[in-house]
């Protein structure tokens, strides 16, 4: 890329940033450099030419040797910067230069619609516990352990309702989380030990105060480790309202963005997302589990070294993810995508190639897509002004990207 420096606000701010991938190698556009005096002059010249190339475009622009994708220096300030903070936190850059063609035509498409997530919701990590084994139990411990309902349940409607806990994305076969498929439930202790004499709860905190937990050499006890002994009562986990979507911290060949719709507690391995104002949440779930999402997901996130298809994001990644604004939606499109949302979100979502009906990259296409895929990324193309027969929308279908 090839950056300005400027003291002046206004300057920086209006400076054309320019992301460059050379689809050729570099020799191709300038001259091994050579003792030969002639020779080294024309490969001056080439690399004039290369850079003057490369600055006489303000637009996106794509040949069969190079693209350039413009950015002005305050939209990679926006994208950067952490309002609760009140300054720059970073923003992933590589992704304008190793994204495909079909990501910037997209983004182009839809640059009145699109808005990072973080301007509509907010995104938090669910549970640090510092002791999973600890705090996470299954009903079968916790009748060992004689532990009391108020401890593992809390009160909804007057009845007890177990404190379920989703720990991964493989515990939910659907969009919708069931809490009948979850093993673990979470402790949550907000009382003094003065106050739990005679408990069976109380035992078992005395045992986390005294025992090993874990296995092997990792094996400690869970009071000593540093994220509970930094808590004022080292077993209380606090208060939470668990977030209605969630979103995986590392994803695999199977994308799915959660609905917690039952209200489930969450482990950090997975992101809390809170809408703000009067956001419906079917209607954000649905615009985050399109093929557009998936795609995004790739590229604001890394590939883990040594793992296979598998992306890691973290939150502030996450908060970058390119969302439709719910207010550039219409009445009736809202409607179309509540309804595509809701009968995907029922049915168990599998491997990304098996939702587009293939056994190989080479065999996908928008006709094998599974149908209601189809019909959310449908609507979704609808409103980017996408057309059926638009090459974009088989392109998106693409798990290469």
């Amino acid at each position: 890329m090839i950056l300005e420096r400027s003291d002046k606000k206004g300057e920086r701010n209006d400076n054309v940033v320019r992301f460059v991938q050379l689809k050729k190698p570099l020799r191709h556009f300038i001259p091994n450099a050579e003792k030969n005096w002639d020779k080294e002059v024309k490969r001056l010249q080439e690399i004039g030419k290369l850079v003057d190339l490369i600055l006489a475009h303000t637009d996106y622009y794509e040949n069969e040797e190079i693209r350039i994708y413009p950015k002005t220096q305050v939209d990679l300030w926006i994208e950067g910067y952490d309002e609760d903070s009140q300054k720059y936190t970073g923003a992933k850059w590589g992704k304008y230069i190793r994204a495909p063609e079909i990501f910037f035509k997209v983004m182009e498409n839809g640059k009145d619609l699109f808005v990072p997530l973080k301007e509509v919701a907010e995104v938090r990590r669910g549970f640090t516990t510092g002791a999973n084994e600890f705090f996470y139990l299954t009903e079968e411990e916790i009748k060992i352990w004689g532990i009391e309902e108020e401890f593992w349940c809390h009160k909804e409607g007057g009845n007890w309702v177990p404190n379920y806990v989703i720990k991964s994305l493989k515990e939910s076969k659907t969009i919708q989380v069931t809490s009948n498929d979850l093993k673990y439930r979470v402790l949550m202790i907000h009382k003094d030990k003065r106050e739990l004499e005679g408990t069976n709860v109380l035992k078992y905190i005395e045992y986390g105060e005294n025992e090993k937990i874990g296995k092997g050499d990792k094996a400690s006890i869970p009071a000593q480790r540093p994220t509970c002994a930094s808590r004022e009562r080292w077993y209380d986990l606090g208060t939470r309202t668990p977030g209605p979507i969630l979103y995986v911290e590392r994803m695999g060949d199977r994308f799915v963005v959660l609905y917690n719709k039952s209200k489930v507690f969450v482990n950090k391995n997975l992101y809390e997302i809170f809408p703000k104002e009067d956001t419906s949440l079917p209607l954000l779930c649905g615009i985050l589990n399109s093929t557009i999402t998936d795609l995004s997901n790739e590229l604001y996130g890394r590939i883990l070294t040594g793992a296979q298809n598998v992306i890691d994001i973290d939150v502030w990644m996450t908060n970058q993810i390119p969302v439709i604004h719910p207010d550039k939606i219409t009445k009736n499109q809202i409607r179309k995508l509540n309804n595509a949302f809701e009968n995907l979100s029922r049915r168990p979502i599998e491997h990304i190639l098996k939702e587009l009906g293939a056994e190989t990259l080479e065999e996908v296409s928008l006709d094998k897509v599974k149908p209601d895929r189809r019909e959310l990324d449908k609507v979704v193309f609808e409103i980017l002004g996408l057309t059926e027969d638009s090459p974009l929308r088989n392109a998106t279908h693409n798990p290469e990207f």
